[in-house]
């Protein structure tokens, strides 16, 4: 029989199918098959119109194998996104097999679309209609009118009349999207949250963006903000997360940041601020101040020893950094967990044995510390015991004594970035055999790594999910064997 016009090559076997009934059959014993053959069905509207029979059936099995449990999630998935993608000129096909009691209504679905669209709605109908035997399932206190743009949506993947919308119902339905996992359908929503947002109001809608998760209108509200000074820059570091770069400090800018206060979680000081006392207690009085950076800082200012709570300390490229400061600040804030030392090579032997005194220190970054030898290094590792993650991009001063007592540190250590260093075949076979805890390695430009130590390095690593391996001596053909062997493992090349 004739065939989809766009039926996949490895599909051609069922064109021996003598009839409609026979292909059905042929295609039920092998899910995988099936579901790929719908696709194409889809994407060849002619076939469907001239096979409606088959398109019924075919539909019919998708929905109770999906709403039994017995149709894998993925191939669920494929199969809603075809269906969706062709549904008004599908939709007669489509049964209506579940029962959605309302607030108001009652309405009549197909849990194909439902289940294969939405993870919330596959394990709401799974629960609450297979396990239970029954075609209703409740969704009280949605109402009717909230439900038809959300059924819209799960059948067409649009909603036309959205932006015709209010403002309190947009923000219905965009709770409603984000409770079933309708990405898309949220983001439209705040997309069209924005038109609201103004210079009088910007500061109503960063309470709001904060209260609901929100990132479009947290970056909204950042861009007016920044638009009205210079002096004080905003930027949304997701939904949660909000950076504060703090240049000048005078009385508005002071009184601005007091404003955001409650919102600021990254804090960024110009090169004189920390001077200011007043500044340092509005910083006291960010409750949610989780990062401090002063690596732009001129100076040293015993004001910031006063600052409380944060837990990472960001000390890049800082000139004024020495051995005496550096135990200043670690006995001022013990509870760090993440310190970046990036471009700081004025800390010596006597400086690196403080770091004992920071017992929940995980992160340490070291990128760039040209002056780094094998012997600070080993002071390093035998102080900061709880290491996971270690950043020692561009440290050129390190040997195979240094790379040995970081193999041998026996520190649970999830990250490493070694790019740009020294490191050689012999040191990365090492560390890869004793640090099995190892998530992610960044090999970056190491030249002096080859190809065959590359992959020795990496065919018996066990937790490893990702390694860069941009601009090193791997080629095509290891590249692919190792994939074969890692098919776990993302490659960043």
């Amino acid at each position: 029989m004739l065939m989809p016009a766009l039926l996949p090559e490895r599909l051609s076997l069922y064109e021996a199918a003598e009839s409609e009934e026979r292909l059905l059959d042929l295609l039920e014993k092998n899910h995988s098959d099936l579901i790929y053959f719908f696709e194409a069905c889809c994407d060849d509207e002619t076939w469907c119109d001239t096979h409606p029979l088959f398109i019924k059936k075919i539909i019919d099995w998708i929905t109770s194998q999906i709403l039994s449990g017995i149709l894998r999630v993925d191939l669920a998935k494929i199969a809603a996104k075809a269906l969706q993608k062709h549904y008004y000129n599908l939709k007669s096909f489509v049964p209506k097999n579940i029962f959605f009691e309302l607030e108001d209504d009652l309405v009549a679905i197909n849990s194909l679309l439902f289940q294969g669209i939405s993870p919330s709605f596959y394990d709401l109908i799974r629960t609450n209609c297979f396990e239970m035997n029954k075609i209703k399932a409740s969704l009280k206190p949605t109402r009717s009118f909230e439900f038809k743009i959300i059924q819209e949506y799960i059948y067409t993947g649009e909603v036309k009349e959205l932006w015709r919308l209010e403002e309190s119902q947009i923000l219905r339905v965009l709770q409603l999207a984000r409770f079933y996992q309708l990405q898309d359908l949220s983001k439209d929503c705040e997309e069209l949250y924005l038109r609201y947002i103004s210079i009088n109001n910007y500061m109503d809608y960063m309470a709001f963006s904060q209260q609901q998760n929100l990132m479009l209108i947290r970056e909204k509200c950042c861009a007016l903000s920044n638009s009205l000074q210079s002096a004080l820059i905003f930027t949304s570091l997701g939904a949660q997360d909000l950076a504060c770069e703090f240049t000048v400090s005078t009385a508005t800018t002071l009184d601005e940041l007091k404003a955001w206060a409650k919102y600021v979680t990254h804090f960024i000081a110009g090169s004189q601020v920390m001077e200011d006392l007043d500044l340092i207690l509005i910083l006291q009085q960010c409750p949610r101040l989780r990062s401090v950076d002063v690596g732009k800082t001129r100076e040293f200012s015993n004001h910031m020893l006063q600052l409380q709570r944060f837990k990472e300390l960001v000390l890049s490229g800082c000139r004024w950094l020495q051995d005496q400061t550096f135990k200043k600040l670690v006995a001022a804030f013990p509870q760090l967990e993440k310190l970046d030392l990036t471009s700081c090579s004025q800390i010596t032997s006597m400086g690196w044995g403080e770091l004992t005194k920071l017992p929940r220190l995980n992160s340490l970054i070291l990128a760039n510390c040209d002056a780094l030898d094998d012997e600070s290094f080993g002071l390093i590792l035998a102080s900061a015991r709880h290491l996971r993650e270690l950043v020692l991009s561009e440290c050129r001063g390190l040997t195979k004594v240094g790379f040995h007592a970081l193999a041998t540190s026996k520190q649970p250590f999830d990250l490493l970035v070694l790019g740009r260093t020294e490191v050689v075949d012999a040191d990365l076979l090492e560390i890869t055999s004793n640090i099995r805890s190892l998530n992610s390695l960044d090999l970056t430009r190491c030249q002096n790594l080859t190809e065959r130590g590359i992959f020795d390095a990496l065919k018996n690593t066990i937790s490893l999910n990702e390694v860069c391996l941009t601009h090193t001596a791997i080629g095509e053909k290891a590249l692919s064997t190792l994939k074969q062997l890692k098919p776990q493992l993302k490659f960043i090349i």
